[in-house]
């Protein structure tokens, strides 16, 4: 049993999260045509926010995963609702744009709990997010947010939804161009300007204590994560 829960961040929106007992998550596994690859790991659970290439490739995903997907087979979002090992799980339904889907259909926020935090993903948010929402996500300790705009919030609206979540711990990007990315995003210093320093750790992985640190209090601290993980 671990003190902290692990995310590591592979590129586009594909996280994984390994809870205190060793539960792995993997969230939007993507289609390596995107200029990323898959991580190799044999995680316990799938989760999709939503159908689209770049975030469902559950078939490159190795082993024999629980697989949970915020999209029904008809385009309607699924009430998700389940536990796999020590991390609960359920969906908070949302829009892929600013027009309730009409240029790009529906996404749903993936909501985890485990240790004590809450750890959300918001899949493809193409929004800013209504009260309702905000209610339905409810506390949030870690934030994985897109920040890339051109198919999610651009990332003026991605500093909003930030503000609206209030996440107590941490915000962490994704879904924003890299070296490798075959689609054209913006630049985490896009989503970055006027905000703190972030804290840039090197590598695809951040530690979460269970505990706040001593001393932590008002805004949450900003983690940059690279794609790539740290060299053996």
């Amino acid at each position: 049993m671990s003190d902290a829960l692990t995310i590591r961040w592979f590129g586009q929106a594909c996280v994984t999260l390994t809870s205190p007992a060793g539960t792995t998550v993997l969230v939007d596994p993507f289609d390596e045509s995107i200029g990323h690859q898959l991580p190799q790991v044999e995680p316990d659970a799938v989760v999709v926010t939503h159908d689209h290439y770049d975030h469902a490739n559950v078939d490159g995903v190795a082993g024999s995963p629980t697989v949970l997907r915020g999209l029904m087979p008809d385009g309607d979002w699924a009430e998700v609702a389940e536990a796999v090992g020590d991390v609960r799980i359920r969906t908070v339904p949302t829009w892929h744009d600013e027009v309730r889907g009409a240029k790009r259909g529906r996404n749903s926020m993936v909501v985890m709990e485990t240790g004590g935090l809450s750890v959300v993903h918001a899949g493809d948010l193409g929004h800013v997010l209504s009260d309702e929402q905000v209610r339905a996500v409810a506390a949030v300790d870690v934030l994985l947010l897109p920040v890339g705009g051109v198919y999610t919030v651009s990332p003026s609206e991605a500093r909003q939804v930030v503000r609206q979540l209030a996440p107590r711990r941490m915000v962490v990007p994704i879904h924003f161009q890299t070296e490798p990315l075959t689609i054209r995003l913006e630049p985490v210093e896009a989503f970055l300007h006027g905000l703190p320093a972030p804290r840039r750790p090197g590598t695809n992985e951040v530690r979460v204590p269970l505990e706040a640190p001593e001393g932590q209090a008002g805004e949450p601290e900003i983690v940059v994560l690279d794609w790539r993980p740290a060299e053996a």
